[in-house]
């Protein structure tokens, strides 16, 4: 599966969830207008009966005042109720964490199940080239059920049950996180708060007609107003019953939609992490132990209901044909043709198990292919196995690269990393000058920002990173992220006010910090300032061949020994942009491209279809690759490029 393909269609699903939802919502004010003027009808023949003769119902209905009224009410209803719940969820996937009763694990978590839920989380991010994101779970769901949530990558979090650490073996657990994983990465996840949203809009209007039947109900108005002789009361409890009933219509074909396109999006999502894992035991045992668990995927949570779609499993409500998910058996079946059809009783783990486990993560990491070398095997990455073609796909070999790089990692880098306040040091330490006399002037500085203990600390993170490849300091800085998210407004403001200042206290901005800015800015302001993600507006690589010339102008400037390696570099980028076809580019003069100009472009390419960032990215592949190795400098601007068009690329290894 080709996520950067899966994001396209998530675009083109979105515009045709947008028309059927519009759709929906013309007929709910067709429907109300209809029912209103059926009640404004009897409420004339009660007040003013010599009038009833001249308005017929068909007068009513065809009133334009009276339409516009209701329909611009009706719209003015369901805006409000689409927007309240859009503003509920902006903060991200902890919103919707929260509202599902769920808990922040602590990455230094010294419980076992969730020590493992985290590693495997953090490997499953280091494969996809995304940050680390904050891992929930609901402590109060013994079944096996699980989420992922979030507008943006940046925001994102994983949720699991407790049944889904406790019942899972380790390469469940992973089939579940690489479905979704997969949801992440392929835009379900903001498909899915919006679908969230907008189903909310059209339940407004039945919320609205409860309210007033209980006004009617418990005022005693009805019964006075009927004693009276005008019957109000009756047309607030008709009107009432009139908005439940219609609003509820309306929000039934909107979860038909809803339901439609979240199957299919599960269908590709285990897809996907079958790829990935290349274990599909993994995710078909997970399923098989829904099945036969007496808790099932079941969720306890009030508003479980409304966040259906976004579950591993269908949380057990009841929907008449409405599932969001597929059967399970159907599921299960595709991935395992050779099923029994039984599902398989799960049980919690015993002591003698959880010891075990205990024990597993109090041993010493297996240092792999890294030793003590800080440059490792990185030092320069042969690329054989990291082909343009392969950009995007989920892949057995991205994770493998995943897991080599997070068990190279010192144990004391990760402990660092998530951890609020050291993760913070690190970060400063990777970006302090390696000139004496600059290095001196930037301890100062943090002296007297966060104290002088702490700024030596930062001194002594440079000292151990400085000779670290960009690919593990890009590792560290993505399993920095959770940490940094957890920071306070006033804390993250001063963060990025010390960052900005290291990087510019040598009034020269390198790849490591221009790479590090854009993943800061993609990952962390998406949480703390919550910007909304820009609309597509090129679908044609023509429309942006300026920009992505001086994208491709600067990596192959980064990267060439020569001027023949240059223009070979250059004429394999641009044939794999344009498919072969002859264009008049050529490479940009120095004073055309590089880090000071390559902003602008990089704004405008955030605007074009994810398939034409994919050719980008792609190109920009060829030409790193071209000699079969990637440098530190390389891999700190393809990243760099990635996050800045709100892309991923895997790590190299």
């Amino acid at each position: 599966m080709n996520f950067y393909k899966a994001q396209d269609n998530a675009h083109k699903k979105t515009k045709v969830l947008i028309v059927y939802y519009f759709l929906a919502v013309i007929g709910t004010v067709i429907a109300m207008h209809a029912a209103l003027a059926g009640i404004r009808c009897v409420l004339l023949q009660s007040v003013e009966s010599e009038r009833l003769e001249k308005l017929s119902y068909l007068d009513a209905f065809l009133d334009p005042v009276g339409a516009l009224a209701v329909g611009g009410l009706t719209l003015a209803v369901i805006f409000v109720g689409w927007m309240y719940k859009k503003i509920q969820v902006s903060g991200g996937g902890s919103s919707v964490a929260l509202a599902l009763g769920g808990r922040l694990v602590d990455s230094n978590t010294l419980d076992p199940e969730e020590k493992q839920l985290i590693n495997v989380v953090e490997e499953m991010a280091i494969s996809s080239g995304l940050p680390v994101p904050q891992v929930w779970v609901m402590d109060n769901d013994e079944g096996v059920n699980a989420f992922a949530a979030g507008t943006q990558p940046g925001n994102a979090v994983i949720g699991v049950t407790r049944g889904t650490m406790q019942r899972l073996t380790r390469a469940e657990l992973q089939g579940v996180v690489a479905h979704e994983f997969s949801h992440i990465l392929n835009g379900d996840m903001r498909m899915n708060i919006r679908l969230m949203c907008m189903l909310h809009g059209l339940l407004l209007i039945s919320i609205i007609g409860y309210s007033l039947m209980r006004i009617a109900f418990y005022s005693g108005g009805s019964r006075r107003d009927n004693r009276e002789g005008n019957g109000a009361g009756m047309v607030i409890i008709a009107a009432g019953i009139c908005m439940v009933v219609i609003g509820s219509i309306g929000a039934f074909f909107a979860s038909m939609i809803q339901a439609a396109i979240s199957r299919q999006r599960e269908y590709l999502a285990d897809a996907s992490a079958v790829e990935f894992t290349m274990d599909p035991d993994g995710i078909s045992g997970a399923l098989k132990k829904i099945g036969g668990s007496v808790d099932k995927a079941n969720i306890s949570s009030p508003v479980a209901s409304e966040m259906e779609h976004m579950f591993f499993a269908s949380s057990g409500m009841f929907n008449y044909g409405l599932s969001t998910h597929p059967p399970l058996a159907e599921r299960i079946g595709l991935i395992d043709p050779s099923w029994d059809g039984k599902f398989t009783n799960s049980t919690i783990r015993s002591v003698e198990e959880q010891t075990e486990l205990k024990q597993q993560h109090k041993k010493p990491r297996d240092k792999g292919f890294g030793s003590m070398n800080p440059m490792g095997p990185l030092g320069s990455v042969v690329m054989g196995s990291m082909l343009s073609s392969q950009l995007g796909e989920s892949s057995q070999a991205n994770l493998n690269k995943g897991k080599q790089i997070v068990s190279e990692l010192e144990p004391d880098w990760k402990d660092a990393c998530h951890d609020k306040q050291e993760s913070q040091l690190l970060i400063f330490g990777m970006l302090m000058a390696v000139d004496g006399n600059l290095q001196k002037a930037e301890v100062h500085h943090l002296k007297s920002a966060i104290g002088e203990n702490m700024a030596e600390v930062s001194a002594h993170w440079q000292k151990q990173l400085i000779e670290l490849h960009s690919t593990k300091k890009i590792a560290l800085l993505d399993l920095c992220i959770p940490a940094l998210r957890s920071l306070s407004q006033l804390e993250y403001q001063r963060f990025i006010k010390i960052t900005q200042y290291l990087i510019s206290s040598d009034k020269n901005v390198d790849l490591f910090e221009f790479m590090l800015q854009k993943v800061l800015q993609r990952h962390l302001d998406s949480h703390f300032i919550r910007q909304s993600s820009p609309s597509v507006k090129y679908k044609n690589i023509y429309s942006v061949a300026d920009p992505a010339n001086v994208i491709l102008s600067t990596i192959v400037g980064v990267g060439a020994k020569n001027q023949s390696d240059l223009e070979s570099a250059y004429t394999v980028a641009v044939t794999e942009l344009f498919n072969d076809v002859p264009v008049s580019m050529s490479i940009l003069p120095a004073n055309q491209c590089g880090l000071d100009v390559i902003d602008d472009a990089l704004v405008e390419l955030r605007q074009a279809s994810p398939l034409l960032q994919k050719k980008l990215l792609a190109s920009c592949m060829k030409a790193v690759m071209h000699d079969d190795e990637v440098t530190s400098r390389e891999a700190e601007l393809l990243r760099a490029v990635a996050d800045a068009l709100g892309c991923t690329i895997a790590p190299f290894a």
